[in-house]
């Protein structure tokens, strides 16, 4: 995945849709932003990250802030 997000490429790529949210709050507090990040990276990649280090701190905390 690519280091280097600019705004609209996040909100293009990483938003959380409606019928998403509805998955992810279902899941206990601790778990969401989790559950999330694997979801969208699942979404863009085809594949679960093998390492945390794959997923850029700007994609986790462009999903985090849309589930606090």
């Amino acid at each position: 995945m690519k280091r280097n997000w600019e705004l609209d490429e996040l909100s293009e790529h990483f938003t959380i849709l409606p019928n998403e949210m509805r998955l992810i709050e279902n899941k206990q507090s601790e778990n969401k932003i989790g559950f999330a990040v694997l979801l969208k990276f699942f979404q863009n990649e085809s594949r679960l990250p093998s390492q945390k280090f794959e997923v850029p701190k700007p994609v986790i905390a462009y999903i985090g802030k849309q589930i606090l």
